[in-house]
């Protein structure tokens, strides 16, 4: 199965789907997947754009996170995110009507 259709299905059966921008050396995959899912979906609601404190992210991805309506949070450490990652998971459930 191609990677675009597994992130399609991915995406499409979650409640949440996360997008993180960890570390500034990587070539930037989660940008192209952030924009795959974007233009697939008319609203970003349910995605959830992760970015480490102290990265850069340019005013493209600032326009698109805004333009199509995407969660946005910054994290300083991997616990900070994973706090910040469980309250989302639990109030999508809670709103899903599932029991947390």
């Amino acid at each position: 199965m191609p990677v675009l259709e597994k992130l399609q299905i991915v995406h499409d059966i979650s409640l949440c789907t996360f997008i993180l921008r960890h570390i500034e050396e990587t070539r930037g995959g989660e940008y192209i997947e952030l924009a795959y899912l974007l233009t697939t979906r008319k609203r970003g609601e349910k995605i959830w754009f992760f970015k480490k404190e102290g990265i850069h992210l340019s005013v493209m991805v600032k326009e698109l996170l805004d333009a199509w309506g995407v969660n946005f949070r910054t994290y300083k450490t991997v616990e900070d995110l994973i706090e910040e990652a469980v309250r989302i998971v639990r109030y999508a459930l809670m709103k899903a009507g599932k029991s947390v």
